[in-house]
């Protein structure tokens, strides 16, 4: 399969990522992993027999769910994720990092 990353988020209380992909077959899926990769908005993912690429390499990605992609349930998970770096907005320092279980924050800030 090959798909095309539309969106990004993450979750900082579970430490998993959500991406918005398009399909070939112009299906839109929200997909629910765990890794230790952040995909980045345009990026590629080719899926076969060998695992997932993205944009050309290798990645352990462990895909927890797959799910339609509804404006509606995507908004909802922006409004619930609790991370400002969801928002499209440049962060330097975060706020929230000591509520965050990523070692590193997805969006390069730094604690406050």
């Amino acid at each position: 399969m090959y798909w095309v990353v539309e969106n990004r988020m993450v979750c900082p209380r579970t430490g998993t990522i959500f991406i918005h992909v398009l399909t070939v077959k112009n299906l839109r899926l929200i997909i629910w992993y765990k890794g230790d990769y952040f995909i980045s908005i345009g990026s590629v993912l080719v899926t076969g027999p060998f695992g997932i690429a993205i944009d050309g390499k290798l990645r352990k990605l462990h895909i927890m769910r797959t799910f339609s992609y509804n404006p509606s349930f995507w908004s909802s998970l922006l409004a619930n994720s609790g991370c400002p770096g969801n928002h499209g907005n440049l962060l330097t320092r975060c706020e929230h990092r000591q509520d965050c279980v990523f070692a590193l924050c997805p969006y390069g800030a730094i604690s406050s």
